[in-house]
């Protein structure tokens, strides 16, 4: 996964037009908030870190947090935010402005999903991306859809588990699992998925992960820090 961490990292900064990146990384502590989190298991939260060590690329930026930290991801100052940890272990967490109708993120903001044992789940996020999970979402859960990508959208495969989009702004966007479709934006979207199979104590297991940042156009080097980010520390936890 150290390998797939490091392509994804590069390609995705050529996907979504970055700022160029200093050949020494200089960090900041930015502010972490946790959100409001609906919990699967009523389990005795655990206390987060008021602050976080980011790139200081991200310094102008806020880490939003459900309970415990279980899942995180950076995103604009001044965002209402909620979460929510599943007994089987998923979660999401998202962001928005507040100028979004049903606290989706069609008008400014960021969401993230992870679905580490959740079969269903797994496929339906991954299946517009990845040949295999299709062909296993279609022979597993053959009434499930696996959604069509958006007329526009930009595909860039960062390694055999990863990849990035951009959607225009207007589409909707994917990947059309429930926790990451804001309603009709706007603004362009910009999101990552991976889908992580591997073998566990001989056993095939697999998680699959999602972000997205969704942000005016002028605003794109905001969305590479959130998904740069997104990759190097999130993916890492749950891989």
């Amino acid at each position: 996964m150290r390998r797939v961490l490091m392509a994804a990292a590069l390609l995705l900064m050529v996907l979504l037009a970055p700022v160029p990146m200093a050949s020494a990384a200089p960090t900041a502590r930015v502010h972490v908030i946790v959100c409001p989190t609906s919990l699967g298991v009523n389990n005795p939260p655990k206390p987060v870190a008021s602050s976080a060590t980011m790139p200081a690329s991200a310094a102008h930026l806020v880490v939003y947090s459900t309970t415990s930290g279980y899942l995180q991801i950076l995103g604009p100052r001044n965002l209402a935010c909620q979460g929510g940890i599943g007994a089987d272990g998923g979660a999401n967490i998202t962001a928005w402005s507040a100028s979004s109708p049903n606290a989706g993120i069609g008008h400014g903001g960021v969401t993230a999903v992870v679905y580490p044992t959740c079969l269903a789940c797994q496929l339906t996020l991954a299946c517009p991306f990845f040949p295999a999970a299709l062909r296993a979402l279609r022979s597993q859960y053959s009434y499930l859809n696996c959604g069509s990508q958006p007329l526009g959208q930009i595909v860039r495969r960062l390694s055999a588990d990863a990849v990035a989009f951009a959607d225009p702004a207007g589409e909707y966007v994917s990947p059309h699992a429930d926790s990451l479709v804001p309603s009709n934006s706007p603004y362009p979207a910009n999101g990552v998925v991976v889908y992580d199979i591997y073998r566990y104590r001989g056993y095939r297991d697999s998680t699959t992960m999602g972000a997205v940042c969704v942000l005016p156009a002028s605003e794109h080097a905001v969305c590479t820090a959130v998904l740069n980010e997104f990759l190097a520390t999130q993916v890492r936890n749950f891989t």
